[in-house]
Order: C-alpha cells, then structure tokens, then sequence
C-alpha cells in the first residue's frame, strides 16, 4: 500500500511505532527499575490506542494520497492499534489485575480471555527477556503464528499475478 519513495519510511515507522504504542508504558517502569511496574495500564486501552491512531494518521496518510481515501487510512491504523491489545487478551497472564483495562477510563475493569493463544513472557528486567528459557519458548509459539501471516500474502500475491 505505500508508495516506494521517501514518505514510506515515516509511515512505515509510524505503522510500527503505533502496533507496540500500548507497550511505551514500559518506559516507566524501565527507568523505575521494575520493567513490568507499569505493564498493561491506562496504555492498554482503546482511548490510548485512538491518540496513537491519531498521532499516526499524518504519516501514513501522506504517504498513501491516492492509493487510500482517509476513512481507509483511518481503518488500517486502528485495525494495527487495536490488534496489540486484542493479542494481550489473549495472551497468559499471570500478574493482578489479569486482563487490560480496555474500556479505561470509563472503568478499570480488566478485559481478558478465558483461554490464551500465547504464553505470558518473563520480563521482571530487560535481562531476564533475553535470557529466559521460557521466552525462548514464547517466541517460538509467536513465531508459528506469525510465519504463515508473513509467507502467505506475498505467496498469494505471486499466485494472482502469474494468473492474470
């Protein structure tokens, strides 16, 4: 959807930067010592992700004049911010309150599914990410889901042009 030349780049940084926006809640706690103190806040909620939206919008929307109307643009950045906190509902948790607080600040209620598709991380420090066994394992589940969402489109794209 975006254009090979230089207005790609700020958008396709700002399409990254708004998928792990929910997660800048790390930054506190990172500086106070304790990487998950602030996890899955007032960040993780669909206000939050609607200013990333927002915040967004400009570059993407630059970089797509007419190859998507704005409604269009709008729609791919929310499915993008939306899909970070559809992803922690369904991912373990372990640490109260379980859930995120996805209706905040209308209520703290934490939102979360019965059953997980992926399993929690360990993340007490940024060390312990890295050299965990058990995140050895999560990124390998994280891996199995997501190598069939990277091969099949271009696969699919490839199989549509040698067709038509």
């Amino acid at each position: 959807m975006l254009p090979r030349k230089k207005n790609a780049v700020p958008a396709a940084f700002a399409l990254v930067a708004l998928s792990c926006w929910p997660d800048i809640d790390y930054v506190p706690g990172l500086l106070a010592g304790a990487l998950n103190r602030f996890h899955q806040g007032p960040s993780h909620s669909l206000v939050f992700v609607l200013l990333g939206v927002l915040l967004a919008y400009p570059f993407v929307r630059h970089a797509t004049i007419g190859r998507l109307t704005r409604a269009h643009v709008f729609l791919l950045l929310l499915g993008v911010g939306l899909s970070h906190l559809l992803l922690d509902i369904f991912t373990q948790d372990f640490r109260p309150p379980i859930g995120i607080p996805l209706l905040w600040p209308l209520t703290d209620e934490p939102v979360h599914s019965s059953f997980s598709l992926f399993p929690a991380w360990a993340k007490g420090t940024l060390a312990e990410i890295v050299t965990s066994p058990r995140n050895l394992r999560a990124i390998g589940i994280e891996l199995l889901y997501a190598i069939p969402l990277l091969v099949l489109p271009p696969l699919l794209m490839h199989h549509r042009k040698k067709r038509g």
